[in-house]
């Protein structure tokens, strides 16, 4: 006579996690130290990923484990609507200190208004005087030479950029070159507006 028998698989149960202590020891290693010095040397990297996503201004930026902000402030240069989150409280503080020192165009220094707001209090006289200042070049392919060697915007923003958004930069420049050029003779003279301020301390 033959018997069977039926074996019946062992049926293990995973140990799951202890999610709230994983996350408690997390956010002990990273609430250590002081990552937001480390943090900032990697501006760069955040800089990269907003390009490479190719954001434009006004869309929502949601920065999961933003740390100190590189993400978000990158996000925010663009004119995103940015919203940062992380578990380290003391990092996204960092992140807002952060932000509250970038977060004016340095362009509104060529503003009346927020001239009187940042040294009004404190003067006994501003004068703000509209001036003309005329780049001259021998070309515009020396003028795009100059500002893409030297002035550091323009630099940037090439050693940011691929080829093909290198070339794209460049005919975007170029344009704008030949549209407020006013040499006549295959030179550059380009006008280009300036607020002249004196401001005389009380």
């Amino acid at each position: 006579m033959a018997i069977s028998t039926l074996a019946t698989p062992e049926v293990r149960t995973a140990a799951q996690p202890d999610l709230s202590a994983l996350k408690a020891r997390q956010q002990g290693a990273w609430a250590s130290g002081d990552y937001a010095v480390v943090g900032t040397t990697l501006q760069i990297v955040g800089e990269q990923l907003c390009e490479s996503l190719d954001i434009r201004a006004g869309q929502k930026v949601l920065d999961v484990a933003a740390g100190n902000g590189n993400v978000s402030l990158a996000a925010a240069r663009r004119f995103c609507d940015v919203i940062s989150t992380d578990y380290v409280p003391a990092l996204l503080a960092r992140g807002r200190e952060r932000a509250a020192a970038g977060v004016r165009s340095p362009a509104l220094w060529g503003n009346r208004a927020r001239i009187d707001e940042m040294f009004g209090a404190h003067a006994s006289s501003i004068q703000c005087e509209p001036r003309t200042f005329a780049f001259r070049y021998r070309s515009p392919e020396h003028f795009m030479q100059v500002f893409k060697t030297y002035y550091g915007p323009i630099l940037k923003a090439f050693g940011a950029l691929d080829t093909a958004g290198q070339a794209a930069l460049a005919n975007d420049l170029d344009a704008q070159i030949d549209r407020f050029n006013r040499s006549g003779d295959g030179g550059v003279v380009v006008p280009s507006e300036y607020l002249e301020i004196v401001i005389t301390r009380r």
